[in-house]
């Protein structure tokens, strides 16, 4: 099936080119995305066809983001579209927003993504909190459905593994969103929760998070979200606000396209 990438692909590099082949999901594309997948990659699969995202490196050197309006296509007869948002913050933070778009094909699909980053070390004594709101539309007329593939819609996991790339990651106990089939999506919020210690020493090195779920014919799904360490339990303003932001500009997105009335 042929993919297209409606994106400028600049890719500043973190480091050199000799890096160990990292263990990329299997609904990601085989082999190595770029010379600093062993530091951060965005990857995903709709309907079967598989994806990386280009990530730019800030004039900082800090945050890798997505390209602006970057968007990928694909499906033949059952078209889909995806626009993804993300920036990654080995502080370490993930923001993501997402706008999943099958409304010109008559068939249910999944959608899958994963955003993998390695972090500033962080202690067992770290909280970590997860966030995901959203909006379903019902571009058929004929009734909208989510359901998750996993336990929940937003999966996050780390790792204190010492050496790249890491193979043993650990459920954080923030899966995000409703578990089961929804038709009315509204914001969630998991609350800050402390991840299991990784063991005596041990530092978590590389935090992931996964999102995946089916969407039914002819509808649209807009989702934003947030995964973070942080050693304080209280929420942090900046990080809540860029979930609602993320949602903002995807209504006004959808909007421009016709997807939702203005």
């Amino acid at each position: 099936m042929r993919i297209v990438v409606r994106a400028l692909i600049a890719f500043s590099l973190a480091i050199g080119s000799s890096v160990p082949a990292l263990a990329i999901p299997q609904h990601c594309p085989a082999g190595t995305p770029s010379p600093n997948a062993a530091i951060v990659f965005v990857c995903g699969e709709v309907g079967g066809d598989q994806f990386f995202a280009p990530l730019q490196l800030s004039s900082d050197g800090k945050t890798y983001r997505t390209p602006p309006a970057f968007e990928q296509s694909g499906g033949g007869n059952t078209p889909w579209r995806v626009g993804l948002s993300l920036t990654l913050d080995p502080d370490p933070q993930i923001n993501y927003t997402i706008l999943a778009d099958n409304s010109g094909s008559s068939v249910v699909q999944s959608f899958q993504f994963t955003f993998f980053q390695a972090i500033v070390p962080e202690g067992s004594s770290a909280y970590v909190r997860g966030r995901i709101a959203g909006l379903l539309t019902d571009g058929a007329s004929d009734g909208v459905t989510l359901t998750p593939l996993s336990t929940k819609v937003a999966v996050t996991t780390l790792s204190s593994d010492t050496v790249a790339p890491p193979t043993t990651f650990v459920n954080m106990g923030i899966d995000v969103g409703n578990p089961g089939s929804i038709e009315f999506y509204g914001p969630y919020d998991s609350g800050l929760i402390d991840g299991p210690d990784p063991g005596s020493g041990n530092l978590w090195r590389y935090m992931q998070v996964d999102v995946g779920f089916t969407l039914s014919a002819g509808d649209t799904a807009s989702l934003s979200g947030l995964a973070y360490i942080g050693t304080v339990s209280v929420p942090e303003p900046g990080s809540l606000l860029l979930v609602g932001s993320g949602l903002l500009g995807l209504g006004m997105v959808l909007a421009s396209r016709g997807i939702l009335p203005r």
